[in-house]
């Protein structure tokens, strides 16, 4: 299974990952939770702080994704943040089929990205925002 952290950036008293899941094409409906609970439960046994906050980019065959309707599989992912403490968000990345070693690398490198200009705003805003 093509799984796995991409990258740590790290924050005041945790890190910050980015997972990418990529569903294989052989996965059936009926084994998505199961599959998907799987790789959440792998993902935070390999959290080291009880701070660190986790991103999963779960990239979704179309076969899979219309297989099941949109509140269906927003349950889902809902029950896998309010399951996992560690995980934040998942991320749902339709694409037509698995993504291939040379597109789960083109998607590692996309994450890191996105991980340094969340840094780069979290440096540059120094002041935290005012409620009012």
């Amino acid at each position: 299974m093509l799984s796995g952290f991409l990258a740590e950036a790290p924050m005041v008293s945790g890190q910050l990952r980015i997972s990418i899941l990529n569903a294989p094409d052989d996965l059936t409906p009926l084994k998505l939770r199961g599959w998907l609970r799987s790789e959440a439960e792998s993902i935070q046994g390999l959290v080291k702080g009880e701070h660190d906050m986790i991103v999963i980019r779960l990239f979704l065959p179309e076969r899979l994704r219309l297989a099941t309707t949109q509140k269906q599989l927003d349950k889902l992912l809902q029950g896998i943040v309010d399951r996992f403490p560690n995980i934040y968000r998942v991320e749902l990345r339709p694409v037509t089929t698995a993504l291939t070693a040379g597109e789960m690398a083109q998607a590692a490198e996309e994450g890191q990205a996105d991980l340094q200009a969340m840094l780069e705003g979290m440096k540059q805003d120094d002041t935290p925002p005012t409620l009012h």
